[in-house]
């Protein structure tokens, strides 16, 4: 009972301090800190890092064509929903 009590209220105080943002202003998201692939972006009210590449693909080979432009290992490149994704898949 105490790890659930404890659980929710850890959940409350993340949400609660949590930067959020309305509609497109980024304004308020000044701890948001994004890499150089990515920009903030207010997503469902939330301050957010999101992709500023076309990560599109249909295969994993469209992934490796992206070559130095996205910062991830080719070897955690895959195309999984028709969208680039950087992971390390087990073996």
């Amino acid at each position: 009972m105490k790890f659930l009590f404890l659980t929710i209220v850890a959940c409350y105080i993340a949400y609660s301090i949590s930067e959020k943002c309305q509609g497109t202003d980024t304004g308020p998201c000044i701890h948001t800190i994004c890499d150089n692939t990515t920009a903030v972006q207010c997503v469902n009210g939330l301050c957010s890092c999101e992709p500023t590449l076309n990560l599109k693909c249909t295969t994993m080979q469209d992934c490796l064509n992206l070559g130095d432009t996205w910062n991830c290992a080719k070897d955690r490149r895959h195309c999984i929903d028709n969208m680039c994704t950087c992971i390390r898949l087990p073996a």
